[in-house]
């Protein structure tokens, strides 16, 4: 196995915040070979071969390339040292050509020392590798007009173009068709011939058999075996990976199938595609497969089956029952469930932990009156987690931390959590899909251009459109939100959430940043959350009522009828969503006190403390900081909303009088700063700028 060694990895291992991903895992390339890589879900495959390309940072071992001691820092270093990798999930510029997608950060120039792009070069650059690699795509082509499978062939052609010496192949064959498995077998043949050293990872055994020349094991994040593949059976391949023989490969089929339909399709056609007539009939305990070519209407047949597609005609019954399955959510009610493969665009919320993907889709199962127990969301996941056997941390890991196998688990215990009847497993999704879901989850589900303040209508051909009028009137609301959350999103490219009140109703909003053929926007998904109950500014899971259940003792100032020092410190101070900060400083208040009294001067700060809150909004809060001090602390406020807030509470507090002493002229004196995080730095410097216009009042 030494002779002719390309690449070589000794004792790599790779922790990740409560997992062992790598242990001393090991692999040796030769050149002019096939080398698979294999093992279960969560293995460590994908990870080690992430540590090669640059992705990964490894915590200790070597690696060796042409005998010289590597590591890369970036996926740019490795490609320019000679190690390529075709993802298995695409990552590519769908809005730009395929040649542009080819030659991105390294474009051919049109003469050495002139910052312009040789349009001509990059075509015929393109058109060389295609024509070398045997790919008929027109360089030309805009990536998003082409289907899965031949994006997949760019992006091997993309790999082949950079003269790599290593080349590592992670299921390339998931989206390709039985012909273009072929002509990718051709490719790799071609690329051994050249002295590539190929890594290629699969979990099809037929396809390791038939290709590889050396086969390498790992399980559990350790390296197992290498062996040579024609020394290898399936039988063998299998107890090397899971550690022990296995008599079956597969469940023995002990289901039962029924006389009766549970499922029938009859005369289904889509109004969007060109799935027409189709007409389809399962038993109970059977399965059925779907089976054609690409566009032959196979996604589509599932996806309109379930309502994530629209329906022309045709007629869906289960056990003889006519059902309408219009949407998502009226199929869920009816024990339907769709498992989509394109896990990344369709399946998983990425930004989401394990738990929430998993019982997404079946909340209200999960509820304590009004509100969700986190015991039984608990409960639930972790039964999943242990029948699926997914490894993972802990069930608040984010889902796409974890590997490709490993997610898909999670999305198929999402759908056993509903019990369904009749579970579909389609090939693709779109987003219209996706969106369609979560309106089953979410009271209002939309795409929205902040920058235009427009709502997008995304249709069927993946085209967006811009609605009459603006986003805000959904609130009731004459011009842009202050503190618009989807603006902030789209400008950072983060996922952010909000309390939002029409009227005296209040709103869960969570607005994540998305693109649609290359077009970014925001999805918001907005949650009516129950009469007067809020989350905490902090965006905790605690929900108060301001009537009802609020306890005023511990957070209520009982003098001046604001919030409590208290309330600030255990809700609000750790808090990211509050925009606008005012410190409010009462003027010559000791001397109120010295002359009238202290009862006085407690009716004097009633008397501003009402003043104030009058001027507020119903997301704004005002605390009683310290003795004569107040904190107002807004979530919604703009910048140039700051000055016109801080003129009206001193207005309205010059107006104010204290009932029994009305000769008393009562002032404060303000500072207050807009878009200043964390909140405790705002506090500081509104503070500061309080005291200069205080010391200013004076001259």
């Amino acid at each position: 196995m030494e002779e002719n060694v390309l690449l070589r990895m000794e004792g790599i291992c790779k922790s990740f915040p409560g997992v062992k991903a790598l242990d001393n895992a090991q692999l040796s390339v030769r050149a002019g070979t096939v080398h698979a890589l294999m093992g279960e879900n969560g293995a460590g495959k994908s990870t080690l071969m992430k540590c090669l390309f640059g992705i990964y940072s490894k915590d200790a071992g070597h690696i060796y390339l042409d005998g010289k001691e590597i590591d890369f820092k970036s996926s740019r270093e490795a490609l320019d040292n000679g190690v390529a990798m075709v993802h298995q999930e695409l990552n590519q510029a769908l809005k730009r050509t395929v040649m542009d997608n080819i030659w991105l950060g390294r474009y051919p120039l049109v003469k050495k020392g002139l910052p312009f792009v040789s349009d001509k070069q990059s075509y015929n650059d393109t058109k060389k590798v295609f024509d070398d690699l045997g790919i008929n795509v027109n360089p030309r082509t805009v990536m998003s007009t082409m289907p899965v499978s031949q994006r997949q062939m760019v992006e091997i052609a993309k790999a082949v173009s950079f003269n790599s010496k290593v080349i590592v192949f992670d299921e390339p064959t998931s989206s390709l068709t039985e012909t273009e498995v072929e002509h990718l077998f051709r490719i790799i043949n071609m690329l051994k011939q050249r002295g590539c050293g190929i890594v290629y990872i699969s979990h099809k055994m037929e396809e390791i058999l038939r290709i590889s020349d050396d086969v390498t094991i790992m399980r559990d994040g350790q390296w197992v075996a290498t062996r040579p593949a024609k020394e290898l059976t399936m039988d063998e391949i299998i107890r090397l990976m899971v550690g022990r023989p296995l008599t079956n490969r597969f469940p023995p089929k002990d289901n039962v199938v029924g006389d009766e339909d549970i499922l029938k399709v009859e005369g289904l056609t889509a109004e969007y595609s060109h799935l027409k007539d189709a007409n389809i009939h399962v038993r109970k305990g059977e399965i059925l497969g779907v089976a054609g070519l690409d566009s032959s209407g196979r996604t589509e047949l599932l996806e309109n089956i379930f309502g994530s597609a629209t329906r022309k005609s045709g007629k869906i019954y289960k056990n003889g029952k006519l059902v309408g399955n219009k949407t998502p959510r009226e199929s869920i009610k009816n024990g339907f469930a769709l498992v989509t493969e394109e896990r990344r665009a369709t399946g998983i919320l990425g930004i989401l932990d394990i738990r929430a993907n998993t019982v997404i889709a079946s909340l209200k199962k999960y509820l304590n009156g009004p509100f969700l127990s986190d015991k039984k969301m608990a409960e639930a996941t972790d039964s999943m987690i242990k029948a699926m056997r997914i490894k993972t941390p802990s069930q608040q890991t984010k889902i796409n931390t974890l590997s490709g196998g490993n997610q898909q688990k999670v999305i198929f215990g999402r759908w056993i959590l509903t019990q369904p009847d009749v579970l579909l497993h389609s090939s693709g999704g779109s987003m219209a899909a996706v969106l369609q879901q979560l309106q089953g989850v979410f009271d209002l589900v939309r795409l929205v251009d902040p920058e235009r303040a427009k709502v997008l209508t995304l249709h069927p051909d993946g085209t967006l459109e811009e609605q009459a009028g603006h986003c805000h009137v959904v609130w009731n609301k004459a011009g842009r939100c202050e503190n618009c959350i989807s603006a902030k999103v789209f400008t950072s490219k983060k996922t952010l959430n909000k309390i939002e009140f029409n009227g005296e109703d209040a709103y869960f909003v969570l607005s994540r940043y998305v693109e649609n053929n290359g077009r970014g926007c925001v999805l918001e998904m907005v949650s009516k959350l129950s009469n007067g109950r809020w989350l905490d500014m902090g965006g905790r899971r605690m929900l108060l009522d301001r009537s009802e259940d609020f306890d005023n003792s511990a957070f209520i100032d009982p003098l001046t009828g604001a919030y409590s020092r208290r309330y600030f410190e255990k809700f609000l101070a750790d808090s990211e969503q509050i925009n606008g900060v005012v410190v409010i400083d009462v003027d010559r208040f000791k001397a109120v006190n010295d002359s009238y009294g202290h009862l006085v001067g407690d009716k004097a700060l009633e008397s501003i403390s009402a003043a104030v809150q009058a001027c507020l909004r119903e997301s704004d809060i005002l605390v009683r900081y310290g003795g004569d001090e107040f904190l107002l602390v807004m979530p919604q406020l703009r910048p140039e909303g700051l000055p016109l807030v801080m003129d009206r509470i001193q207005e309205a507090v010059r107006q104010a009088r204290v009932e029994s002493h009305p000769e008393i002229r009562l002032s404060i004196s303000v500072g207050g700063v807009c878009g200043v995080h964390p909140l405790r730095e705002a506090i500081r410097q509104a503070d500061d700028r309080m005291y200069q216009n205080k010391a200013r009042n004076k001259e």
